[in-house]
């Protein structure tokens, strides 16, 4: 009852094929200009790649239709992917969060979800220090 098909499994398998670490424990799946998927897949991919060991965030990126680009992303816990959507002007929570752009490119969001995540661990790293100078 609980088993996926060989068609959800094998549409699955194929995004994943796009997925590159980022940082160490990030992964992002920038799907081919080629391919639509629906939000549905996207999100069960991302959760799929979460099953990776040492990842703690996911993102899956990918045309819905003709003119639009959307990202899933989820979250063990340690990433704020909804700070990072937010950044990008997306929404969610802190485990699972996405966005949805009109006539863009999966490549432009992919470049700017890395400066974004860039930005996130810069203002994270900041924090750090800042609590830590409080301290003494």
């Amino acid at each position: 009852m609980l088993k996926e098909d060989y068609r959800s499994f094998a549409a699955k398998t194929n995004i994943m094929k796009y997925a590159s670490m980022y940082k160490d424990n990030m992964i992002i799946a920038a799907v081919d200009e080629r391919y639509q998927m629906s939000r549905t897949l996207m999100s069960q991919v991302a959760d799929s790649l979460l099953e990776i060991k040492g990842i703690e965030a996911s993102f899956v990126l990918a045309k819905t239709d003709a003119e639009s680009v959307a990202a899933s992303s989820r979250s063990k816990g340690v990433i704020n992917v909804q700070r990072i959507m937010e950044m990008m002007h997306g929404g969610g929570h802190f485990g699972a969060a996405a966005l949805q752009r009109k006539n863009t490119s999966v490549e432009a969001v992919k470049k700017e979800l890395q400066e974004t995540i860039d930005a996130y661990l810069e203002e994270i790293k900041e924090e750090n220090t800042d609590e830590s100078d409080s301290v003494k």
